[in-house]
């Protein structure tokens, strides 16, 4: 009777050891920057935020997309990441398509190479930041 009680009071205490210690986890995790707790995750960008690396409207980029004017080298029409329901699921961009509209503005002439250079760098600047933040702990 008594290593009954002995292995269920070793139990009990292996049970709110376990719990402080998920209690003190969360605790760190919630003391945590947001930006940690997204490093290695691949950024997506809305349609707005996508715009802003070439200095363009959302309104902007919605037209193109509906116009298949941005593609590919190929031709392929680019087409980004398409979420939520209904009749109007958001777009979403993360940096490889970026830089293919980029690529897609710079063959069609819509940018000129000084306008091209500089999106590059706002998708290179937006790349390094990730980068730090995947390095961060290293």
């Amino acid at each position: 009777m008594a290593s009954q009680k002995d292995e269920q009071l070793r139990r009990i205490d292996d049970r709110v050891a376990q719990i402080l210690e998920a209690r003190d986890r969360q605790k760190e995790l919630s003391e945590l920057e947001a930006e940690t707790l997204l490093a290695g995750i691949e950024r997506w960008y809305s349609a707005a935020e996508a715009a802003r690396f070439f200095a363009r409207t959302s309104a902007w980029i919605y037209d193109r997309f509906k116009q298949g004017k941005f593609t590919y080298r190929d031709g392929t029409p680019i087409v980004p990441v398409m979420t939520g329901t209904g009749p109007k699921p958001r777009r979403r961009f993360n940096l490889e398509l970026i830089r293919e509209i980029a690529n897609s503005m710079y063959r069609d002439g819509t940018v000129k190479m000084e306008e091209y250079k500089v999106i590059l760098t706002r998708i290179a600047s937006a790349e390094f930041q990730e980068i730090l933040l995947d390095t961060e702990d290293d």
